[in-house]
């Protein structure tokens, strides 16, 4: 009986910390590769050497997350345009509203994202 009890719990362990590890893993990627598809980065021409770049995280994960994932595809991008800096002319943080799921007793959790955007321009 305590031997059932041992590896019952142990299993609910590690379902838990496989479902936490999943949500926690986040791969920095462009925008709709991959899963989740509305996670990730993405970016758009403005003039010769600037870019408009946006990371847009996991539900209710970190905005800073956001933010060091936008520098990344900022620095990868002019890295690849043969630049070899950049400068952030203006930066956003925002969150997309996505409502709020459910989950019954009367219990509710935010399905908002972070959304760190700026304006870079290749150096």
């Amino acid at each position: 009986m305590k031997l059932k009890m041992i590896v019952g719990i142990s299993l609910t362990a590690l379902a838990v910390l496989s479902f936490t590890g999943c949500a926690s893993g986040l791969k920095y990627k462009k925008y709709g590769d991959g899963i989740p598809t509305q996670v990730g980065y993405s970016d758009f021409q403005i003039k010769d050497n600037q870019w408009r770049v946006t990371y847009t995280g996991p539900r209710d994960s970190n905005p800073e997350l956001a933010m060091k994932f936008m520098y990344k595809r900022a620095k990868e991008l002019c890295l690849e345009k043969g630049y070899k800096d950049f400068e952030v002319n203006s930066n956003i943080q925002s969150e997309k509203n996505n409502g709020t799921t459910y989950l019954g007793y009367g219990n509710t959790i935010s399905n908002n994202q972070p959304v760190s955007s700026a304006t870079v321009t290749c150096k």
